[in-house]
């Protein structure tokens, strides 16, 4: 099973899939239907995680479609296309997520990731 279903199943779930049954195999259909769930399943279910630098502009998309559990800021070490030392203050300084999902990004969610809390 892949890692993350494309950005449709995971949008549409398996329902867009389903009406396309007549274009694909049936088994084909249902299979990926079943990996699509899957997929969302163990987002939602707090099982995977992702990373985010301040300016990721689909950062609000993600945060609609799988909630504000599943992201962490990515403090990884300073590279070529990073904002460092400004990145946190990206985050912070951003109008387009509340302050409850900012502290989730930049501190909870880490902390319930590597069990701290």
């Amino acid at each position: 099973m892949p890692a993350l279903a494309p950005p449709f199943r995971l949008r549409h779930g398996g329902d867009g899939l389903r009406r396309q049954r007549d274009a694909l195999a049936s088994r084909e259909v249902d299979l990926l239907c079943d990996q699509t769930t899957q997929t969302t399943q163990y987002i939602k279910a707090g099982r995977v995680f992702f990373t985010c630098e301040g300016e990721e502009s689909a950062l609000p998309l993600v945060i609609e479609q799988f909630g504000d559990e599943c992201m962490m800021y990515a403090s990884d070490y300073p590279h070529w296309d990073m904002e460092w030392p400004h990145s946190v203050s990206q985050v912070a300084g951003r109008k387009d997520i509340s302050d409850k999902t900012k502290q989730k990004i930049l501190a909870d969610n880490a902390k319930a990731f590597y069990r701290f809390s």
